[in-house]
């Protein structure tokens, strides 16, 4: 019975956590918004408005909360399993990258042969991206924080080379892609909205994730992992095959998100498509406790709040940019409220469990 009592005490913790994170937040929110002049009761009313207050407001918050769940789920298992896979963002941009390659030079394939070719090779780049540096940390001991920053960059610059060259439209003077064929573009849900076909997969692929993760024999490898190397060393779990495993997947899920933000909404690859998802994504993951299912909340949440931002700019003169810092808020008092159980000392002692890794 003091057992069970004790596992309610501690769930109901977890689930208190991120919410006083968040009250904290808006609270340090509407005191920067009183100094600027303005009313913090008026500021958050139009912020909820903005993103509830129609039907295709609460459409674009799911638009926008969908490649945030893809990402959030791939940064989630990584970091369950000990791995900080920060390059969530370039993972996204080398999911785009092969989306339009194959929208555009295989772009007269029927859609039931080029939609799911197109999405098999974006979840293959993104995995394949996030692979080396997951084999740098196996083999090499190599830090994963530093590489997957790297990573980041140089998949910026990848595609920029190819936006503007290879792959630019030549009818245009952007740097961006010809557009892709109607084949490679998901479908519509909801007329007159931008609700795409990609909110169905990624629905069913939360679900997915929280059975891999809880249920699954690769899931307790991965938790395992995460909670002590030694000890998953000595319970015969291949560390190196695991953790470049649970890379590949975090990253496939990345891309995926490139996929859909290309082909559910631009329909041809931009120079600059994303607005920082890969980087929202490890908040949004931390919010959600590395759990599925509370990513899916965190992400709701964090699609509502860059909707809303719109309106509550129009309304009550508040800068979108206000946004951005209350989420650096939430990511600062989720870290102090998980101070004695986020492995952030982890970060610090890196290069000698790095060498554990490779041993």
């Amino acid at each position: 019975m003091k057992i069970k009592q004790n596992d309610k005490r501690k769930i109901l913790t977890q689930l208190l956590k991120p919410v006083a994170a968040i009250a904290a937040a808006l609270l340090v929110g509407a005191v920067l918004i009183l100094y600027a002049g303005a009313n913090p009761v008026t500021a958050y009313k139009s912020l909820l408005a903005g993103a509830f207050g129609s039907f295709y407001n609460f459409t674009e918050v799911l638009v926008k909360a969908s490649p945030l769940w893809l990402a959030g789920l791939g940064v989630a298992l990584s970091f369950k399993a000990g791995i900080f896979n920060v390059g969530a963002e370039g993972q996204i941009m080398m999911g785009a990258l092969a989306t339009a390659w194959i929208g555009v030079v295989l772009g007269n394939l029927p859609m039931v042969i080029l939609l799911p070719v197109t999405m098999l090779a974006a979840v293959l780049a993104g995995g394949i991206w996030a692979s080396i540096p997951g084999m740098m940390k196996a083999k090499l001991g190599v830090d994963e924080i530093i590489t997957t920053i790297m990573f980041n960059y140089i998949a910026t610059w990848v595609v920029s080379y190819f936006v503007t060259g290879p792959l630019k439209d030549p009818a245009g003077v952007n740097p961006q892609t010809a557009e892709l064929g109607a084949g490679a573009q998901l479908p519509i849900l909801v007329k007159a909205t931008r609700l795409h076909a990609g909110l169905i997969v990624t629905l069913i692929l939360i679900v997915v994730m929280y059975f891999v993760i809880k249920k699954s024999t690769f899931g307790y490898k991965v938790r395992l992992l995460g909670s002590s190397l030694s000890v998953a060393r000595a319970s015969g779990v291949n560390v190196p095959l695991t953790l470049i495993t649970t890379m590949i997947i975090s990253g496939g899920l990345s891309g995926l998100a490139g996929m859909m933000e290309i082909s559910g909404l631009h329909h041809r690859l931009l120079n600059s498509f994303s607005p920082g998802y890969g980087f929202t994504a490890v908040v949004v993951a931390l919010l959600g406790n590395l759990n599925p299912l509370a990513v899916f909340v965190s992400g709701f949440f964090f699609a509502a709040m860059t909707v809303g931002a719109n309106e509550m700019q129009r309304s009550a003169a508040i800068p979108t940019s206000l946004i951005s810092v209350i989420q650096g808020l939430i990511v600062f008092f989720v870290l102090i409220s998980e101070v004695k159980h986020f492995p952030i000392p982890r970060i610090f002692t890196s290069k000698r469990e790095n060498r554990e890794v490779t041993e």
